[in-house]
């Protein structure tokens, strides 16, 4: 119960720190970063280094530790103005069937702040997956983007297993360029929403075909028609007097009328 209490207020302070939008140009309000483990091991060295030169007097172990933090510090920046040369835009997804996934199309545009092309790898996973009913993030696959390349879209797929017409969580970018001393990351809410259609069922076809025999497989009956002569048979009182055989009504005094048939063949489906 607590940490759905907690989940919903982060939510709502990112909505206050990170509008939802159509397009994103980050900041300092939309960038977080921090050392990742690698970049704590790295301090915890610097540290060691600085301690063991002061307990030996020796100079060149301090010169180390100083010129490494420097490096620490100097990466702290870069790293930051990379990640914030990150502009994208969001285009709608095409409207998709249940248990299908939907593409969500993200274009890069430029940066108002910043003349420089972000470089380094760009990883990218949704962040609210629970709300669509779908596996947990342990069960989807973080999707990877060379950002430095000419390719000017990215592509996020999100497999969607109820109908309706849903609204996409939050997309959360990820970067550890250019050491890995650094993990800098956003949470990004396109204001994006896409229809998904019940899921198509298998059913029989409804194709009706009319054809011989000799072309389907069809078997072939004689049916009344008005093509061929078939017989002679009684005459019936109502029926119709142009079927009458009246030269044999005028031999045998007997009135008769003439069947025809013609061949048809079965409905096939």
């Amino acid at each position: 119960m607590f940490k759905k209490v907690l989940h919903k207020h982060w939510l709502a302070w990112l909505d206050k720190r990170i509008p939802p939008h159509s397009s994103h140009a980050l900041n300092m309000r939309s960038v977080f970063i921090l050392p990742s483990r690698f970049g704590w091991g790295f301090i915890v060295m610097c540290m060691c280094l600085f301690l063991l030169g002061t307990n030996y007097q020796n100079n060149l172990m301090l010169l180390l530790s100083y010129l490494l933090l420097s490096v620490m510090l100097l990466t702290l920046f870069y790293s930051y103005q990379n990640f914030a040369a990150i502009a994208l835009s969001a285009s709608s997804p095409k409207t998709v069937f249940a248990n299908t996934s939907a593409h969500l199309t993200l274009n890069r545009i430029k940066h108002s702040d910043y003349k420089t092309t972000p470089e380094g790898l760009l990883q990218a996973h949704w962040l609210e997956i629970n709300k669509l009913q779908l596996p947990r993030r342990k069960d989807t696959s973080t999707i990877s983007f060379d950002i430095g390349n000419r390719e000017q879209r990215l592509t996020v797929p999100l497999l969607l297993h109820t109908r309706g017409e849903h609204r996409l969580p939050r997309i959360t970018f990820k970067s550890a360029y250019p050491f890995g001393l650094y993990h800098c990351w956003t949470h990004l809410d396109f204001d994006v929403k896409v229809i998904v259609y019940p899921e198509p069922k298998a059913g029989p076809v409804c194709e009706v075909v009319h054809n011989t025999e000799d072309a389907v497989g069809g078997k072939e009956d004689d049916r009344q028609g008005n093509e061929d002569f078939f017989a002679l048979t009684d005459f019936i009182e109502g029926e119709p007097l142009n079927r009458v055989a009246w030269k044999q009504v005028a031999k045998t005094g007997n009135w008769v009328v003439k069947q025809f048939s013609e061949q048809k063949s079965d409905d096939v489906y």
